[in-house]
């Protein structure tokens, strides 16, 4: 999810960790933005969709495995709902769906308990389904749910859209269909829903459909007033009409933000307003209602301080008043929102200078206290102490540093939750100066290297290294330095694969056999080579030929989804595999390195399979006609 002005000026991410996230997102009266992403049809973790409470900085956690087009997970580095660090935890699982975004119900045209519902229109369950939520520290929580249209009767209700219209009513766009041939319901559907009553709560007319239209062209004071109004649309209409009106919107708008006795949303309205229009007097005002008895607004007011930094100057008067905030304020949204907006103003200073640093120390003193028991907020702390690099981070690597046990344990939860290439040469750092650690805080950093995906790719020289001085430690331990190096050399096989080389050489076979299941599981085509000169070497017992044999037959290019991984992977090493054949001693390697022989070139194996059919062994026969019936 990106951010961005009106005019396309100050891009930038705002969320990521998403599968497909289609169509809409949405927002409640304060500023919310919820949604609800895909699903992955493969029965793993990632089968479920997921809704949403999308935060500022937030990673949601899925991750496509490097080298394919579309639709396979990384189950190594990929989360779903916040198991990984520095991943953020989803509000619910919804099951297999097809979702087509979220609307919210903001109108006055059902009952009071219609009120902030979500809809979520699912096309692969045939249902329209409403959510409530409310506000659990720095996320929301799902506290209700109940399925307001099912279309499974006649088998064709699949809807892909709702909306909710000027009238009051819920709009859902129906493709009728089952989900093949958009022809097989003949023709879609849009269906209006309005409240027609029930004995405790009685039928309630629609609203003109032209009301939104007719209340754009009112005096300012009239779209002041209409900020009261329950739907988010009208308050966004009367908002762009204010703005197009110039500066002298802009005092009735702060106005309104700062009276206490107004409508909260039509102050979180006024806020917003005001944040377009924004100067000295509007960043005024929002350092005042940072100390509003509504969280909401407190909130609200620390975002948009965040929000319109970058006019030139730090104010130092905001900086006091965030520090003020993040430090005495209990409610963890209105901390997480002043902990971010903290670190984007104090990251627009010079590296040097004293407000930066200072903001940089209140920042860490916060995180060091913090449990994590909030992940939103542990995480949004440590978010914020990388907007500031080196004096953000720079107690990280001192607390890698201590002597004292729980500083280390602390030291790596952070380590492995952070995303940036200064977070990741801390890691490295920690990897090299491995004194301390114990086998499972290796293990952790040593998995924690792999998530740091950037450009250009990470050295992964200090995994390789890490691997080289630990020929005995746990296996454990060694096979997730072997995942990693796996991993990371999809990305850059070129830096990857020569340690890689330098691991299939080791004296200790156990960890040679560690890096060949590795390579396997990765499929790292630019691997071929190195493994057939392992197979030709002398040394390597009939267990660990089998296994370079089992990691070359992984090693094809192509695959589900038509990677694009162009390396060409066994295929460019079938003319020494041929050579091979015939000094296989081992008749159980011999016969699976027949069997991939067939697979690469039947032509030329078809006559080694018939030589092997007047074998008395019942496998060599066995592997033999395997790869005859292919013919």
């Amino acid at each position: 999810v990106w951010q961005m002005r009106p005019d396309g000026t100050r891009l930038g991410l705002f969320a990521n960790g998403f599968r497909n996230p289609y169509r809409d997102v949405i927002f409640d009266d304060f500023g919310n933005m919820f949604h609800i992403d895909n699903d992955n049809e493969d029965g793993s973790k990632f089968q479920g969709c997921r809704l949403l409470h999308i935060q500022e900085e937030a990673d949601y956690g899925w991750r496509l495995l490097d080298g394919v087009h579309c639709c396979t997970p990384d189950h190594h580095r990929g989360s779903v709902s916040g198991e990984k660090a520095g991943r953020m935890p989803c509000l619910v699982k919804t099951g297999r769906g097809g979702p087509a975004g979220l609307a919210r119900y903001d109108s006055d045209r059902f009952p009071a308990f219609f009120q902030g519902l979500l809809l979520y229109p699912d096309s692969f369950q045939k249902n329209v389904r409403a959510y409530k939520v409310v506000r659990q520290g720095a996320t929301f929580a799902v506290v209700e749910q109940f399925t307001l249209l099912d279309g499974k009767v006649d088998g064709l209700f699949q809807p892909v859209q709702a909306v909710v219209g000027p009238d009051g009513a819920i709009y859902v766009a129906d493709l009728r269909t089952r989900g093949g041939s958009h022809a097989e319901g003949k023709e879609g559907r849009i269906l209006r829903l309005s409240w027609s009553g029930t004995e405790e709560h009685p039928a309630m007319p629609l609203a003109p459909l032209d009301r939104w239209a007719k209340r754009a062209m009112g005096t300012d004071d009239e779209l002041v007033a209409s900020l009261e109004q329950p739907e988010h649309e009208w308050r966004l209409l009367a908002l762009d009409a204010l703005e197009r009106r110039g500066d002298a919107a802009r005092p009735r708008l702060s106005a309104l933000a700062l009276d206490a006795k107004a409508e909260p949303r039509a102050r979180s309205a006024a806020m917003s307003g005001a944040g377009r229009l924004w100067n000295d007097a509007v960043e005024d005002a929002m350092v005042g209602l940072l100390g509003d008895g509504h969280l909401e607004l407190r909130r609200l007011a620390a975002e948009l301080l965040g929000r319109n930094a970058g006019g030139g100057r730090v104010r130092e008067t905001s900086l006091a008043a965030l520090t003020r905030v993040l430090t005495e304020d209990r409610e963890p949204a209105v901390r997480r929102a002043a902990a971010l907006s903290l670190g984007r103003l104090a990251s627009l200073l010079p590296e040097e200078h004293a407000d930066r640093r200072a903001a940089a120390r209140i920042l860490w003193t916060n995180y060091r206290a913090s449990d994590g028991s909030d992940q939103f907020l542990h995480d949004g702390m440590l978010r914020s102490l990388e907007r500031l690099g080196g004096a953000g981070l720079a107690p990280i690597g001192e607390l890698a540093r201590s002597t004292q046990s729980d500083d280390r344990a602390f030291a790596v939860g952070a380590l492995e939750a952070l995303r940036t290439r200064a977070g990741a040469e801390l890691v490295a750092a920690a990897l090299r100066d491995d004194d301390g650690w114990t086998p499972e805080q290796a293990r952790r950093l040593l998995a924690a290297f792999r998530g740091f995906q950037l450009e250009p790719p990470l050295d992964p020289t200090p995994v390789g290294t890490w691997l080289e001085k630990h020929p005995r430690a746990p296996v454990e331990v060694q096979v997730e330095a072997l995942v990693t190096l796996g991993l990371m050399a999809t990305a850059d096989s070129a830096r990857v694969v020569p340690v890689l080389l330098r691991i299939l050489e080791h004296p200790e076979s156990s960890l040679r056999r560690a890096a060949i299941q590795a390579i396997k599981d990765q499929r790292i085509l630019a691997a071929a080579r190195p493994l057939a000169d392992a197979l030709r070497s002398s040394g390597k017992d009939a267990a660990e030929r089998l296994d370079i044999v089992a990691a070359l037959a992984a090693l094809q290019p192509g695959g589900r989804f038509a990677q694009f991984r162009s390396d060409p992977g066994v295929r460019g090493v079938v003319a020494e595999l041929f050579e091979l054949y015939p000094r296989e001693t081992d008749a159980k390697v011999r016969n699976d390195l027949l069997g991939l022989l067939g697979q690469l070139d039947f032509k030329r194996a078809k006559p080694l399979a018939e030589e092997s059919l007047a074998s008395k062994d019942p496998a060599t026969q066995a592997a033999a006609l395997q790869v005859l019936s292919a013919d």
